[in-house]
């Protein structure tokens, strides 16, 4: 493996322990959407539905995550966005 690879993989494994932190000391949904149990996952409204809310938290918890990993590091925020 080269270097170029093994940087990205650090970035990567960084960036998804910031969501980890903030699941754990924030709210659950910097890792995960959860559904009530009584949704009919087979209706194919509810999963379009479900992605759509899923990418717009996504985006949302990214400026934290961001905001976090800047914060320990702003010279590996702006390698990640290079990349």
């Amino acid at each position: 493996m080269d270097a170029k690879v093994i940087e990205r993989l650090i970035q990567d494994f960084i960036y998804e322990f910031g969501h980890a932190k903030l699941a754990e000391n924030i709210d659950p949904i910097f890792t995960v959407t959860l559904f009530h149990s009584g949704y009919e996952v087979d209706d194919p409204n509810f999963v379009k539905r479900a992605l759509m809310l899923r990418d717009a938290t996504d985006a949302v918890c990214d400026v934290w995550v961001n905001d976090l990993v800047s914060g320990l590091d702003p010279g590996f925020a702006r390698e990640d966005v290079k990349a």
